[in-house]
């Protein structure tokens, strides 16, 4: 088993330490100026860099970001809901909505309820049929 280079480590944790740091909203710039990056550029392709290695679709990019602050604002929640608190619930709903529909979760239901509004199947050889089947409906 090789060794570890040391920089690359440093690296790799700069590079999730920006991730996390731009989840929180913090500002390229920022990102740069506290991890040792010359320029808001380093710090964005560091951010970048990160989620392709998440999620390998680059143009997934900002639904990934969106989604993690999301489950980050579900576990700051977390423990009032253990509690019972409704009003963390209700927030916790309204987030989980969201986290749904950024993954596209809703998406289907949406297409079946689309598909079935104003859409009758009526099957039948003749006028008889057709009307029996009319009657069925």
């Amino acid at each position: 088993m090789g060794q570890t280079n040391p920089s690359k480590v440093d690296r790799n944790r700069r590079v999730r330490d920006a991730l996390e740091l731009r989840k929180a909203g913090v500002p390229y710039q920022a990102i740069a100026e506290r991890l040792g990056w010359k320029s808001s550029a380093s710090a964005y392709k560091a951010v970048k860099k990160a989620l392709e290695d998440q999620i390998n679709e680059p143009a997934e990019e900002l639904r990934q970001m969106e989604i993690e602050r999301l489950n980050h604002l579900l576990m700051l929640i977390w423990a009032k809901i253990q509690q019972g608190d409704m009003r963390s619930i209700e927030q916790a709903m309204r987030v989980m909505e969201r986290i749904s529909t950024l993954r596209g979760m809703d998406q289907a239901q949406k297409l079946t309820d689309a598909q079935a509004g104003g859409v009758l199947i009526v099957d039948g050889q003749d006028e008889d049929e057709y009307i029996a089947s009319l009657e069925q409906q």
